[in-house]
């Protein structure tokens, strides 16, 4: 999925460079909803992932099951606001369609 909006992501960046105007090209494309789209699905892939394995490490000794916890919250919280961002991205791409609001949470997930 990552590559998949890699992909994508390329595909607009060269389309914005060859001249075109980026809000009037990004909405409604085929290419966009992909770059999202994809972002938002491995966002939350990682995350659960993440959160499951973590959840079958622990071992049943309370301070090493501690860290563990803390790591699982850590990663909730952390891979909660950007599955969060990336979802609000394609809900701002598919809502907004005049402006260029969908980049106000994409560029938050970067920091």
């Amino acid at each position: 999925m990552a590559l998949v909006s890699l992909g994508a992501g390329i595909a607009i960046g060269v389309k914005v460079k060859m001249g075109h105007a980026f809000a009037s090209l990004v909405h409604n494309t085929p290419t966009a909803v992909t770059w999202l789209l994809s972002s938002a699905i491995a966002d939350v892939l990682i995350t659960s992932s993440l959160i499951y394995n973590l959840y079958r490490r622990k071992t049943g000794l309370p301070s090493a099951d501690d860290v563990i916890s803390r790591i699982i919250r850590m990663t909730l919280q952390t891979g909660l606001i950007t599955s969060i961002c990336a979802i609000l991205d394609l809900v701002l791409i598919a809502t907004e369609v005049h402006t260029t609001m969908f980049v106000t949470p994409e560029a938050d997930r970067h920091w």
